[in-house]
């Protein structure tokens, strides 16, 4: 009944503050000395690669990407392409609804592998090609524990509101209105009844 939460203004107002809010941040890798100090490494090259993630799109759009999902289900997947000396050289967001992660069947392993859906099939991707950001963790699924579930009545009745105002606006009515005039200490005759209506 929700259908694309893309398509909610509660949903979408929550995804811009949020990815607009990772693009300002400044990305950093730091190095802890033995009393936990931080100093930052310059120029390290996993910050070039989140500045500019693959040859299509920056650093802006895979925030936004980890973002969506992120509100979606508390769980955002990143894939990571590897070149020479098996480096990490791309990362590309990927949807929540087409990657999964996967297990034994006797429950021995936690994660082994991840699988993507391409064209209706799914492929094996491994362990270490993807990054997967979560909050919580739901046992059953291996994913974040969402809390948008307590959320969607809030969605789907500022949605039905807003659809109800553009059926009225589109056939050009109002809402149903009814007036009550008087009580039994104050009566209206018929005149002034006829008037009201006029």
């Amino acid at each position: 009944e929700m259908g694309d939460l893309r398509e909610s203004a509660l949903y979408m107002a929550a995804h811009t503050w949020l990815s607009s809010g990772l693009a300002a941040a400044r990305l950093t890798v730091v190095e802890l000395d033995a009393d936990n100090k931080e100093t930052e490494v310059p120029n390290h090259p996993m910050v070039e690669l989140f500045e500019h993630p693959n040859p299509y799109y920056g650093s802006e759009e895979l925030l936004s990407g980890i973002a969506l999902n992120w509100l979606w289900q508390s769980t955002a997947y990143v894939i990571i392409e590897r070149g020479g000396m098996d480096q990490p050289v791309e990362l590309w967001h990927e949807p929540w609804w087409s990657i999964r992660p996967a297990w034994p069947e006797n429950g021995k392993e936690f994660i082994t592998h991840f699988e993507v859906e391409r064209n209706g099939y799914w492929f094996q991707v491994p362990l270490k090609n993807v990054l997967m950001l979560r909050k919580g963790i739901d046992p059953k699924t291996r994913m974040g524990q969402s809390a948008l579930s307590c959320l969607l009545r809030e969605y789907y009745t500022d949605r039905q509101a807003a659809d109800f105002g553009a059926h009225l606006m589109t056939n050009g009515r109002v809402p149903p209105l009814l007036i009550s005039l008087g009580d039994k200490d104050i009566p209206v005759s018929r005149e002034q009844a006829a008037e009201v209506k006029a």
